[in-house]
């Protein structure tokens, strides 16, 4: 996917780990979503609550339900922001998914980098030191 961006520059998004796009949950959303997680995870574990031979036999399909029902949860509970690396707008999608929303920030000294790891930031500031 490309953003053109008002001030001219694109944003890419065709891979994974990028600096700039970020996910928005509502606050409003957040209990629901750890509650919804909770569920499934409890769920996941009822399935494997015999242990044994039964368990190994268990794992994959397991695996492979909870990355699908996980990415499914993500999807409905999220929403992707973008941030221009050259003048530091954000793009936000709509609730329903099929707008977005620029915001230019008020102040010219805004980073453009708002939506950088702080995980990242951490290990950089480790390798430094």
């Amino acid at each position: 996917m490309k953003l053109g961006c008002p001030c001219g520059a694109g944003i890419v998004d065709q891979t994974d780990r990028l600096s700039y796009k970020a996910y928005l949950l509502p606050d409003q959303d957040t209990s629901i979503f750890l509650e919804r997680l909770e569920t499934l995870l409890d769920s996941l574990v009822g399935l494997d609550g015999a242990r044994g031979a039964n368990v190994m036999v268990q794992i994959v399909p397991t695996r492979n339900r909870l990355q699908r029902e996980s990415t499914r949860l993500w999807g409905e509970s999220f929403r992707s922001v973008y941030q221009c690396a050259e003048c530091g707008r954000l793009n936000v999608e709509s609730l329903d998914g099929q707008r977005d929303y620029w915001f230019l920030p008020e102040d010219e000294a805004t980073p453009t980098n708002l939506l950088e790891s702080t995980f990242t930031q951490r290990r950089v500031g480790r390798e430094t030191d």
